[in-house]
């Protein structure tokens, strides 16, 4: 049990006794690829899965110092947990084998427990970084009718509907019929933030939610692993309107392979992309 919060370093090796690294970050998402001169990436931390999600869209460029080198040692340091055996964040630091220039650059807190293991094995080795999977996104600046016309058709199918939405400054998550949602959106025009429909009920997807005082909080890629359609809150784009996207895919990807949903889903995943490629053109 951790008495202090004084910090533990750990210099980063790889089992083999390499730890000469190129870096790749993705800053927004906290998610990191290092490899090392023989050509063999890990992954920082415990990010397998999360790190596919988030290159679907876009591979990350190599981390260079500023003396242009892109080869670096890296360190974590562990921050303890008062009165507990976890860590509650680690701070990560490159220092370039150019000209020697130490630098955090990023820190990861740690909202759970065990987090041991995330000291024992800070890296872990990722065979084929840049795996790709069957997603799919439709969006576009439309009108009320189209947005109106493309509820309808989801409503249509009988899918259970899942709200996530803003009430008197508050976020709340609950079932809607299709009835209520239509009333809500079209009607009331209410404020939403994401949109939900599934072949199946939705209410293990607010077991484990988060909350603050703002209300409940969504995790924004739920469409990724769980077998729901995500419609989003339109931005409203100056001089040009209101921007809506949906997201789905018929893939997903536990610990590192490549999977496919049920068939059931698939199905319905084809028939939400045929009717957009019909209509949104």
């Amino acid at each position: 049990m951790f008495q202090t919060e004084e910090k533990i370093r750990k210099n980063i090796v790889t089992p083999e006794g390499e730890d000469e690294f190129e870096l790749r970050y993705i800053s927004d998402e906290n998610v990191g690829l290092l490899t090392t001169r023989s050509g063999k990436s890990y992954l920082i931390l415990d990010s397998i899965d999360y790190w596919y999600d988030c290159i679907q869209n876009g591979y990350p460029s190599k981390r260079k110092c500023g003396c242009k080198n892109d080869c670096f040692k890296l360190y974590f340091d562990y921050v303890p947990r008062l009165g507990t055996e976890d860590y509650r964040a680690v701070e990560l630091t490159f220092c370039c084998t150019k000209c020697g220039k130490q630098r955090k650059f990023a820190t990861i807190d740690l909202d759970y427990s065990p987090t041991g293991q995330l000291f024992e094995q800070p890296i872990v080795y990722c065979e084929k970084p840049k795996i790709k999977y069957k997603t799919y996104s439709v969006n576009g600046y439309w009108s009320d009718e189209v947005f109106h016309n493309l509820v309808e058709f989801l409503c249509e199918q009988q899918l259970f509907i899942l709200c996530w939405y803003w009430d008197d400054g508050k976020r709340f998550a609950k079932e809607f019929t299709a009835e209520k949602l239509k009333n809500f959106l079209f009607e009331k025009k209410a404020r939403y933030l994401h949109v939900y429909f599934s072949r199946e009920p939705m209410n293990g997807l607010l077991v484990n939610v988060r909350s603050n005082d703002k209300g409940v909080y969504m995790d924004l890629n739920l469409w990724r692993k769980e077998e729901v359609i995500d419609l989003c809150a339109p931005l409203t784009v100056v001089g040009a309107g209101l921007f809506y996207d949906m997201r789905f895919c018929s893939e997903y990807i536990e610990k590192g392979q490549v999977k496919s949903k049920s068939e059931g889903f698939c199905r319905l995943a084809q028939s939400v992309w045929k009717y957009s490629r019909e209509r949104f053109k």
